[in-house]
C-alpha cells in the first residue's frame, strides 16, 4: 500500500469513528495529523477484532477472545520491527508511527489487554478495577499521543494518563444504556450494590433515579481526573495543547449534557449541537490563556521521552 493511500484510509477511519477527535485533530500540524490518523486506525481495528465485528482475522473457536488478542500483539510487535510479512494497513500504519516517535510496545500491550478484558466480558467490580480498565483502553492512548505530540517534561506523562481516564469515564457515563443493551456494564459493581441496583436489571424504571446518582458519581470522579489531566497542557507544544484542550472541553461538555438529561433522558445518547461544540471549543482555548506568559517569556524546548510510564 502506498503512503498516500495509507494516510487517506486512516484519516477516513478517524473521521467516521470520532467526530470530536477528528475536529480537534485539525489543529495539529500535517505531520502530527498523519501520525494521529495512523494511531487511531490501529486502535479502531484492534477494538473491532477483539469484539468480533472485524471480519477476516484468524479465528479460533476455543478461547477466541484471548487468541485474537495474542494475534494482535504478535502482529503489532512484528509491525514495529517492520517485518515484511505484515501487510494489513492498520498494522503497517502503527508500525510506522511507533518507530517514528519511539512509542514503547508496552503501551500497545496494555491497551490490548484492556480490549481483551472487554471482549471477554470481564467485570468492573470496584473503583480500582474501573481505573485499571480506563488506563488500559484510554490512558495508554494518552501516553502514545505524548510521544507523537512531544513533551517538555516527561513528568507530564501522568497528566496524559489522567486525561485519558477522564475521557473514558465520560464515555462510560454517556453510553450506559447502549452498553447495557449489548450486555456490557462498566459502572463499578459495588457502586451499583450500594445504590440498590441489580446489574442485570440496570435500566428498569424503578432504578432510574438511583442509576442517575451513580452516573453522577462517575462524572464527579471524571472531573477530578480532568482537573489533573489538564495540568499537563503547559508541557505540550502550543498547537498540540490547543487540540488537547478543545477535545477535553468537548468531552467534558458531553458529561455535563448527560447530567442535564437527568434520569428521564437515560435512553437518549447525549450529543452536542454545533453551538454547544463551539462553546466547548472556546472554553478549551480559555484553558490555555494562563500558559501564555511562560510560553512567551520562558519557553521550554521539547525533550526526548526516555521514561516508560507504568500504571501502579
Amino acid at each position: 500500500m502506498n503512503s498516500k493511500a495509507l494516510v487517506q484510509e486512516s484519516r477516513e477511519t478517524l473521521e467516521k469513528g470520532s467526530k470530536s477527535f477528528s475536529f480537534a485533530t485539525l489543529l495539529f500540524s500535517k505531520e502530527i495529523q498523519k501520525s494521529v490518523y495512523f494511531l487511531y486506525r490501529w486502535c479502531r481495528y484492534c477494538d473491532d477484532v477483539t469484539d468480533g465485528s472485524q471480519l477476516g482475522f484468524h479465528q479460533n473457536p476455543e478461547g477466541l477472545e484471548a487468541h485474537r488478542v495474542t494475534q494482535l500483539k504478535e502482529a503489532t510487535h512484528l509491525a514495529i520491527r517492520e517485518d515484511r510479512s505484515i501487510t494489513n494497513g492498520a498494522f503497517v500504519a502503527f508500525g510506522e508511527v511507533a518507530r517514528k516517535h519511539g512509542i514503547p510496545s508496552l503501551y500497545a500491550d496494555d491497551l490490548l489487554q484492556g480490549m481483551q478484558h472487554d471482549a471477554e466480558g470481564g467485570q468492573i467490580r470496584t473503583r480500582s478495577d474501573l481505573l485499571v480498565y480506563c488506563y488500559q483502553v484510554a490512558g495508554t492512548v494518552g501516553l502514545m499521543m505524548c510521544h507523537i505530540m512531544g513533551l517538555k517534561d516527561s513528568r507530564a506523562l501522568k497528566y496524559a494518563v489522567d486525561l485519558g481516564i477522564a475521557l473514558q469515564m465520560t464515555n462510560i457515563a454517556r453510553d450506559v444504556s447502549d452498553d447495557f443493551r449489548v450486555g456490557k456494564v462498566y459502572l463499578p459493581e459495588d457502586w451499583l450494590v450500594q445504590a440498590g441496583i441489580p446489574s442485570k436489571d440496570l435500566l428498569a424504571p424503578a432504578h432510574s433515579e438511583n442509576l442517575h446518582q451513580v452516573v453522577t458519581q462517575l462524572l464527579s470522579e471524571a472531573d477530578l481526573y480532568y482537573q489533573s489531566g489538564l495540568r499537563g497542557l503547559n508541557d505540550l507544544p502550543w498547537r498540540a495543547a490547543l487540540a488537547v484542550a478543545i477535545a477535553a472541553s468537548v468531552y467534558r461538555a458531553i458529561g455535563i449534557q448527560v447530567l442535564k438529561q437527568g434520569s428521564s433522558g437515560r435512553g437518549n445518547r447525549a450529543v452536542l449541537n454545533r453551538l454547544q461544540k463551539m462553546k466547548a471549543a472556546a472554553s478549551g482555548i480559555s484553558l490555555l490563556l494562563p500558559t501564555l506568559p511562560e510560553r512567551i517569556f520562558k519557553p521550554r524546548p521539547i525533550r526526548p521521552i526516555l521514561e516508560i510510564w507504568r500504571y501502579s
